[in-house]
């Protein structure tokens, strides 16, 4: 059981990239570990069900492109949740975007150009519990309000968003 606990704890910390798109890996979505089941088919897709993460593919041994369905599957996932975030604290904000982009980024979750009204969210962040997503999108569509992390910054937070510190702490968890 420690053994099992050890193992699941390293995989959910390894890189995609480090991954070998077998059936047994742990794969994060939202918060909660999937293991994967690597299914060979003809009809080439991703599947969350019955508790796993399913890749259908035609040639199980192919790594990059169970790589490219499982990260396009990501994709559309950020896109929806990122999404339903947006329009929950697009109304507290009441500014408009001019653009949102979902993009892979090694040392941020988010960043937003408050002049362009641009705002880039990490596609790892899919991973992540749905109350974390929340809490990087509205630190983003606050920077349409308030450029820097001044004091005004954090009070606008605290009075939308009393428990963002909770949401922090578990995101960078």
């Amino acid at each position: 059981d420690w053994i099992d606990k050890k193992i699941a704890f390293f995989d959910t910390h390894r890189d995609m990239s480090e991954k070998e798109y077998v059936s047994g890996e742990n794969f994060c979505y939202l918060g909660r570990n999937y293991r994967l089941k690597v299914i060979e088919s003809q009809e080439e897709s991703v599947k969350l069900q019955r508790g796993y993460l399913q890749i259908f593919v035609k040639n199980p041994a192919n790594i990059p492109k169970k790589k490219r369905l499982l990260k396009e599957w990501y994709f559309v996932k950020a896109e929806q949740h990122f999404q339903k975030a947006i329009k929950k604290y697009q109304v507290i904000v009441k500014k408009e975007i001019a653009y949102i982009r979902i993009r892979e980024m090694k040392t941020r979750w988010g960043s937003c150009n408050p002049a362009k009204g641009y705002i880039n969210l990490n596609l790892k962040l899919i991973e992540k519990p749905t109350e974390c997503i929340e809490y990087v999108v509205f630190h983003e569509l606050a920077h349409l309000i308030h450029a820097d992390h001044s004091v005004k910054f954090y009070n606008y937070l605290n009075l939308f968003m009393p428990d963002w510190k909770k949401r922090k702490g578990r995101l960078e968890k």
